[in-house]
């Protein structure tokens, strides 16, 4: 069952600190196995541990059917309630108050040769898009209307975050000079001030959408009542393709740290391949 997939793989994130992208021929052999989608998740910058997971006793009125997910959430700020929809090759997920009012929001797709990734409040937005090609990595982010684009080589987590380090310390001069040209230019257009920025509701939204207690209680929701398990459209190949990718290492998790509540709990890219096998777990015909 798919949703087994996720909490097998949620146990991995959890025991795993940091893991290099696996070796292309070794990925080739597991095409279309459950194995592509062990993709770590515990490779952010943990200066600022998360203190967002949600209690499996804390998860309440759970519903799934076709039109989407939905369940409240206690936390120290009062309840929470979640809403998670498939809108085509898109997964929309929002935290709201008791009002309506949005509090986060993270949207994630894979257009087929890039994932995309939306976090959102009422009053930001960060657009972030990330493809491979010949050896790089391609970024566009657009924040609040602001836009950048960068090319840099594809490195392993260590590695991007020897150079983060040595940049930090203003050793330049051992940096691949692309690297440090997108690193000048993603410190100089990142706004921190922006609500998207060490944003506890945007912690609780993301922890619990990838909570080992949230794929149980799905577990058991579909055990008792199947037919809640819809498939709706075709099958996406997201999960070749985060397989090929590895660990998530966008600058943003980089230079944001703890701040960013997607990097608390892992680099974005991986954030994204998550809730995209969530949709595929209840909707898509994966």
């Amino acid at each position: 069952m798919h949703v087994e997939r996720i909490s097998r793989r949620l146990a991995a994130w959890d025991a795993v600190a940091t893991t290099r992208a696996p070796p292309k021929k070794a990925i080739m052999k597991r095409i279309g196995l459950v194995t592509l989608l062990l993709l770590p998740l515990a490779c952010s910058n943990h200066d600022h541990p998360t203190q967002a997971q949600v209690s499996a006793d804390k998860i309440a009125a759970l519903e799934i059917d076709a039109g989407g997910l939905r369940f409240t959430a206690e936390t120290p700020r009062g309840r929470r309630f979640v809403r998670v929809q498939p809108e085509g090759t898109r997964i929309r997920s929002r935290l709201e108050d008791a009002s309506g009012r949005l509090l986060f929001g993270v949207a994630a797709e894979f257009d087929g040769r890039s994932m995309i990734v939306v976090e959102s409040t009422e009053k930001d937005e960060l657009r972030i898009e990330r493809s491979y090609s010949a050896g790089d990595v391609h970024e566009r982010l657009r924040l609040n209307g602001r836009e950048l684009a960068v090319t840099y080589p594809q490195l392993d987590y260590r590695t991007m975050e020897k150079f983060r380090e040595q940049y930090r310390r203003g050793d330049f001069a051992r940096i691949p000079p692309r690297l440090l040209d997108a690193f000048r230019a993603f410190e100089e257009f990142y706004d921190a001030a922006q609500t998207l920025h060490w944003n506890p509701e945007g912690e609780t939204l993301i922890a619990t959408l990838l909570s080992r207690d949230l794929a149980e209680r799905i577990r058991s929701a579909l055990a008792e009542q199947p037919s809640i398990h819809r498939r709706l459209g075709s099958r996406r190949d997201f999960s070749v393709h985060c397989a090929f990718v590895g660990i998530g290492t966008g600058l943003k998790c980089f230079f944001g740290g703890a701040g960013n509540p997607i990097c608390l709990i892992g680099a974005y890219y991986s954030i994204g391949c998550g809730i995209l096998e969530l949709g595929c777990s209840l909707w898509w015909n994966c």
